[in-house]
């Protein structure tokens, strides 16, 4: 029974930011989906020279972006904490940062679908941009996220409390779905992209 307790009074303190990340998933999972669709129809996939790839190859740049990033943000992460004499860069500062880039990348998304047209198809470096700022918003939110919430747990809480974290995926993702169905298609993309902005 103490345990359930504390695990609820942890839960409780952290909902605020929880919610806040399970909006950021909603927005981050565009990128295997409406994104895809979007570069289907409006962009021309040539990466370089004769070299194509298709819409959801460019998917296969996150992982990538992933290995290359994270030790290069502990680094950052490290060099800040010595810049404010020994003090961590708090969670949410952290965090913040991420949502601030997330809204960039949906702004880059929806300037890319206002600059084509049924008769002009844009570079597939949107896409490829859009996807590298992504993955560093995702550096920003996920990874920290997951560790703010761990620390946040009180003793005997800390499987609830990641249950909890991954559940803001799976919330943000069936938010995204009801979204996709009732406004995909039925406007311009670049709308589409800019509410996700705001």
């Amino acid at each position: 029974d103490e345990q359930k307790k504390a695990e609820w009074a942890t839960l409780a303190r952290i909902s605020g930011v929880l919610g806040v990340i399970a909006v950021f998933w909603f927005v981050y999972d565009q990128s295997a989906s409406t994104w895809v669709y979007f570069a289907q129809n409006s962009m021309d996939m040539t990466v370089w020279g004769d070299w194509k790839t298709t819409p959801d190859q460019i998917q296969a740049l996150n992982p990538f972006l992933i290995i290359f990033f994270t030790p290069l943000f502990n680094i950052m992460w490290d060099a800040l904490k010595k810049a404010r004499g020994g003090s961590d860069v708090p969670d949410t500062r952290k965090m913040l940062a991420g949502f601030i880039i997330v809204v960039v990348c949906m702004l880059t998304m929806s300037a890319a679908a206002f600059a084509a047209s049924p008769d002009h198809k844009i570079s597939v470096w949107w896409l490829a941009i859009a996807t590298f700022v992504i993955t560093v918003s995702e550096l920003c939110v996920s990874v920290v996220g997951l560790e703010f919430a761990f620390k946040q747990a009180l003793p005997g809480t800390k499987s609830a409390v990641t249950g909890a974290f991954w559940l803001t995926v799976f919330v943000g993702d069936t938010v995204a779905g009801f979204f996709n169905d009732t406004f995909w298609n039925k406007d311009h993309p670049g709308p589409f992209f800019a509410i996700q902005a705001v």
